[in-house]
């Protein structure tokens, strides 16, 4: 039965009155296989992307919740990653394939614009990046551990990030996010390994800034805030979800620990206001947490199987995307 089981306390203002359990907005039907990537468009555009474990990418409208359009964009390959730029109608997508794709939003449909090739085809999605001389970088996985920075209007490859360890001391790139700085300037990378390792790469230089072993076996998702903030969260196939922050001498610093109830994170996300983080678990439920304390809000119990993505959008709405190739919508905490 769709709905929340809340905590004794899932109030922001330390009360103890439980809130009454919300159930999903909408739910979005259609997709053929797991979905495995979300994507909010504009808001004034009302639509939302999803990519699935079978390579298709659907767009939904959401005021009609109905699937507008699908196609197959990785040659059946689970899509990891979706990008839309609404005012050049460019999407970006990256497949289980090996390959980051451009495509032209042409009338209803999509039509293939230019890829990349990015050797790797493992599980990490990549990452959008800024830099004041070349403002449009994507940093893409390569083999083993290697991480690919390419240049995105001239699709060209401009550095890579190379630790020279052995490909077994860090394994895969399993997931990324990108640290930006105060002053606005050039991003720097963080990357998490399946050795459980976290690497901060200086993007400019493509040396690395620092590294620590933040969780005992492989990292499976990140999210970092925004520098004034200065949290990010990470999760792996234990129990375990860490915060840390970026000191201002470029470490990274764990600042808290919290025991989940389930093993497995799938993926996490931090909402643009920085107050509110949610998590995708191995055991079919979405948990929330306030971003300052990092306490339990409460657990969205919907989903038959794995969650395996979630996302914002900018007006706070929240989607998740599952293993039992449903999509729910969920309105809670937007006035937290």
């Amino acid at each position: 039965m769709a709905g929340v089981v809340p905590n004794k306390s899932i109030k922001t203002d330390g009360s103890k009155e439980p809130l009454p359990p919300p159930s999903p907005t909408y739910i979005l039907r259609g997709a053929e296989s797991p979905v495995t990537a979300l994507e909010y468009t504009e808001p004034a555009l009302g639509t939302l992307l999803s990519g699935c474990q079978n390579g298709t990418i659907h767009l939904w409208d959401l005021n009609s919740r109905r699937n507008e359009e699908t196609f197959d964009a990785h040659n059946g390959k689970p899509v990891l990653y979706l990008k839309s730029e609404d005012a050049s109608r460019l999407l970006m997508s990256h497949g289980r394939d090996g390959y980051f794709k451009f495509w032209k939003n042409v009338g209803p449909e999509f039509e293939l614009d230019g890829k990349i090739e990015a050797e790797g085809d493992g599980f990490c999605p990549p990452v959008p990046l800024k830099q004041k001389k070349l403002t449009r970088l994507i940093a893409l996985p390569g083999s083993d551990s290697v991480v690919n920075i390419f240049e995105l209007n001239s699709r060209s490859l401009v550095r890579t990030l190379s630790s020279g360890a052995s490909s077994g001391e860090l394994g895969l790139c399993m997931c990324m996010c990108a640290i930006p700085n105060l002053a606005g300037n050039d991003e720097s990378l963080l990357v998490g390994y399946e050795s459980g390792k976290m690497i901060l790469w200086d993007i400019g230089t493509g040396k690395i800034q620092h590294q620590a072993p933040v969780h005992a076996d492989a990292v499976m998702c990140m999210a970092y805030s925004s520098p004034e903030f200065n949290k990010g969260l990470s999760g792996s196939v234990d129990e375990m979800l860490v915060a840390w922050s970026i000191t201002e001498d470029g470490e990274i610093q764990t600042v808290n620990k919290l025991e989940s109830t389930n093993a497995g994170f799938n993926d996490v996300k931090i909402r643009p206001d920085d107050r509110i983080a949610v998590t995708a678990g191995w055991d079919n439920n979405i948990r929330v947490f306030n971003m300052k304390s990092l306490r339990p809000l409460a657990i969205l119990a919907y989903h038959r199987d794995s969650v395996h993505c979630v996302e914002f959008s900018e007006n706070y709405m929240l989607a998740a995307g599952s293993k039992d190739h449903l999509i729910s919508v969920w309105d809670i905490y937007r006035q937290v």
